[in-house]
């Protein structure tokens, strides 16, 4: 039963990724093309602010399941 919950954990921690990817590029193509490219522009920076903290915020998370010396 452990094997299905390791499964099912990483399973869950991909698609949590997956979908926050694809919210995002539903959000910068409806602001690019239905509001303006002001507020497409003020989106998409807003975006990588996002990916960028989440990224390191998954880095530390990595780096702290790691045995030390």
């Amino acid at each position: 039963m452990k094997i299905f919950k390791k499964i099912l954990t990483r399973f869950w921690y991909f698609f949590d990724i997956l979908m926050f990817i694809a919210a995002v590029l539903t959000i910068n193509i409806v602001l690019f093309t239905q509001v303006s490219l002001l507020a497409g522009g003020i989106s998409l920076a807003i975006s990588f602010v996002a990916v960028g903290l989440a990224s390191e915020i998954i880095e530390e998370h990595i780096e702290s399941k790691k045995g030390g010396d």
